[in-house]
């Protein structure tokens, strides 16, 4: 029997043993100050089965133990990720609403898995009169081109 995952709208920052199913919707390199060709993490948008979304972030040294146990994160990816710790989102930026944001460690496990069923609908589609309107849509929305 497969081990029961928890919903991104159960996250806080109470230790717990989380488990989620998630689809990597959004992925961009965040640059080091001094070296912009080099990467100082790698920024994730994290969506559930219901829809619920957080930021995650893999510092540079956690990217590459990953890419060393061949467990290498691609957009649009489906996976189970867990050891992972949670912490306040206090970005001055912030990319989602979540009061939580996940931060990868030595010891977090991402393990890309099949599911026919999980939503692939990663988009939420808005009419051009509301996006021609500043004041219906909030600052957190990240829009794509």
């Amino acid at each position: 029997m497969a081990a029961q995952s928890n919903f991104i709208s159960e996250i806080n920052t109470k230790p717990m043993n989380w488990r989620l199913k998630v689809r990597i919707v959004r992925l961009w390199e965040k640059p080091l100050h001094n070296k912009p060709d080099s990467p100082f993490s790698t920024e994730l948008i994290l969506m559930d089965e219901k829809g619920g979304r957080i930021h995650a972030s893999v510092g540079r040294n956690i990217i590459q133990s990953l890419k060393t146990m061949n467990q290498e994160i691609k957009e649009l990816g489906l996976y189970i990720m867990k050891n992972f710790m949670v912490c306040p989102n206090k970005e001055k930026l912030r990319t989602k609403d979540h009061k939580c944001k996940l931060i990868f460690t030595q010891k977090t496990i991402v393990e890309e898995i099949q599911d026919p069923y999980f939503d692939m609908c990663i988009f939420k589609f808005r009419p051009y009169e509301q996006l021609s309107n500043p004041q219906d849509f909030d600052d957190i929305e990240l829009f794509g081109n």
